[in-house]
């Protein structure tokens, strides 16, 4: 079977999900706006409220393509290299590959807090003692600041953690599933119920998302959803599952909404399995359908490509530095388009540095000497 979910539908998911994003930070709550009028015209505010609370799936959805991804590498190049040296050559690597991104969006926050928000430095990393500031500006800089529960710039970095540990522990749960097959879904979700932990943000996103996306890429199963038709007719056929996935889209997230058993706030497992559900709906949906076609296609991979910059920096943008430029908009797609473009601006502005000074480069052949 060909291996037709590619880079370029990755990038698409990715672009759905970096607005899913957005769309959450902006309108998770009326807090987020207290203080201004907000239209949100065709819409009730409460209904923008809750597609924006469901919008937190997007880090389910980033947190199974990173492993789907990693997996079609090592799946395709080589047997799984869960140890030696080959093993810990590629964990390197994919660490410095996303360190790298990080601590250039880092030093951006940091010299645009100097600009704008001065105290926020200064309430961040302030502490007893200088070495004691400096090992927190250390922590936060390498990603694991919410990891180890010392003060990040931003809380929206807590996924960091969550990034590290994933192609930390990649190995490991390549291993189970080789050891296991598909039980390894069951394994990575029943082990902290039966551990008693709490859901918190490892817990909800580390283990059975990634075994979801390591089972999915080796068994193709995206690819089979693609191969099944309901109808001969293949115009029809497209219409009929497009209108059915979609309307599973609207009810499912309804029922998640209104059945007591996802809240934010209100975590148990049961709501980490409706996290998989909606995940796995809006994957399918934007795979089957929205990444064939062409222009819509473009766009999403555009802004797929710029995701994780997006993701370091829009809260900055949206919280720390034009707060009130962004929310004083008027209207709810105006808050969020504003938020995307200058968040994107920055984006690509970053890039061109990276690219032209010469960082692009050094970090690829430090990459490649990893190989």
């Amino acid at each position: 079977m060909n291996l037709s979910f590619s880079k370029q539908d990755t990038l698409t998911v990715k672009g759905v999900a970096i607005c899913l994003m957005l769309m959450h930070h902006c309108f998770l709550g009326t807090d987020r706006f207290e203080g201004f009028s907000i239209s949100f015209f065709p819409f009730s505010q409460q209904a923008v409220i809750s597609a924006a609370q469901l919008g937190k799936c997007c880090v389910g959805i980033f947190a199974f393509l990173s492993a789907y991804g990693m997996t079609r590498s090592f799946f395709t190049q080589q047997d799984i290299p869960f140890s030696g040296q080959q093993s810990t050559r590629s964990t390197l690597r994919r660490l410095l590959n996303l360190l790298s991104g990080f601590w250039c969006a880092y030093l951006t926050a940091i010299i645009g807090c100097l600009l704008c928000a001065p105290e926020r430095l200064m309430d961040t990393y302030q502490a007893d003692s200088p070495l004691t500031s400096a090992f927190y500006v250390l922590l936060d800089a390498l990603g694991l600041a919410r990891l180890i529960n010392t003060p990040t710039v931003i809380n929206t970095w807590w996924y960091m953690g969550v990034a590290i540990s994933l192609i930390v522990l990649f190995p490991l749960l390549t291993l189970l599933y080789r050891q296991t097959g598909k039980l390894s879904i069951a394994i990575t979700f029943l082990t902290p119920c039966v551990l008693g932990l709490p859901v918190t943000e490892f817990t909800r996103w580390l283990l059975l998302f990634p075994a979801l996306g390591i089972v999915f890429a080796d068994c193709h199963v995206l690819e089979c959803c693609k191969e099944w038709h309901i109808l001969k007719h293949k115009g029809l056929d497209t219409m009929l599952r497009f209108i059915l996935l979609g309307a599973a889209i609207c009810v499912y997230s309804h029922w998640m909404l209104t059945s007591g058993l996802w809240a934010s706030g209100k975590l148990s497992y049961v709501a980490v399995l409706l996290d998989v559900g909606i995940a796995l709906l809006i994957i399918l949906w934007i795979y089957l359908f929205w990444a064939q076609l062409p222009i819509i296609s473009s766009v999403l991979q555009f802004l797929g490509k710029h995701s994780m910059n997006i993701f370091l920096l829009h809260n900055f943008i949206r919280h720390v530095w034009l707060h009130a430029h962004i929310y004083s908009l008027g209207h709810f797609l105006l808050v969020f388009f504003a938020l995307l473009a200058e968040s994107l601006l920055l984006s690509i502005a970053l890039e061109a540095i990276k690219q032209h000074s010469g960082y692009s480069a050094f970090i690829q052949t430090l990459s490649n000497h990893l190989h």
